[in-house]
């Protein structure tokens, strides 16, 4: 069952966008695209798999891909009595594979979460990747979508017409969303959409919290209104993908 949001926006100039966009609530689907961000500091520590989950079982060996820049990386977990070490890594400006063990004994079907740091002693920095063991439970993800802002940047893009829209994705559920990327088929009427068809959120978008994403388009002269369909893709702390709306092709 779709439900359908439609909102009907009046901006400068009398340009109207209208947006629609649905949840559909799909789980199991496979990501549109990887994970990825915004720039990184001089010393960091990346998992270059996709979609930053691992997947491994009880006495297996798990292999990770991973780039460390300009300092030494480690990385940690807590299979439930205490952190410990999985592996150190001093490959600075290297991609390299790195590998560690899963006990005997871990709980099947859960999600343990592996702690990438690095330092340089003055810089420090945080990531994570989700190490999936057994096939734990799908978990509810409730995203919801809106209009923050619409604007002309500056005076040249009114001249050039390029229209700037600030879109909110917000995380309204119980569970953390991970992994969240918003995507929008081609506006009507020739509006060009500068950006690329999918724009990433967050890497993790917890319970409660929102973040904002900005969209560009380029208007034809006479053009004052185009429709545009969208679609938001996350994961759960599992894994699953969920998919929201409508998402444009990848391909």
């Amino acid at each position: 069952m779709r439900n359908w949001l439609a909102l009907l926006l009046t901006v400068l100039l009398c340009t109207v966008l209208v947006m629609s966009f649905a949840d559909v609530g799909l789980a199991g689907q496979s990501g549109p695209v990887p994970m990825g961000g915004g720039p990184a500091p001089g010393c960091y520590v990346d998992y270059n798999g996709y979609p930053g989950v691992i997947h491994g079982n009880a006495g297996s060996t798990v292999y990770m891909e991973v780039y460390v820049s300009s300092c030494a990386a480690t990385a940690t977990t807590d299979w439930g009595s205490g952190q410990v070490t999985l592996f150190q890594d001093n490959m600075q400006n290297a991609v390299s594979w790195q590998y560690f063990n899963v006990p005997q004994n871990v709980v099947d079907n859960t999600t343990y979460v592996v702690n990438l740091d690095a330092t340089d002693g003055t810089i420090s920095y945080h990531t994570e990747a989700r190490l999936v063991v057994g096939e734990p439970p799908l978990l509810s993800l409730q995203l919801t979508f809106g209009m923050k802002r619409i604007y002309w940047e500056n005076y040249a893009a009114y001249q050039q017409r390029v229209l700037s829209v600030d879109y909110t994705v917000t995380n309204a559920g119980a569970n953390d969303a991970y992994n969240v990327w918003l995507g929008e088929n081609k506006p009507t009427n020739g509006v060009i959409a500068i950006n690329e068809p999918f724009s990433f959120v967050s890497y993790r978008l917890t319970a409660g919290t929102s973040a904002t994403v900005t969209r560009t388009y380029l208007l034809p002269q006479g053009v004052n209104s185009f429709k545009s369909q969208f679609g938001i893709s996350a994961e759960d702390l599992n894994g699953h993908v969920h998919i929201f709306g409508s998402l444009p092709p990848t391909v």
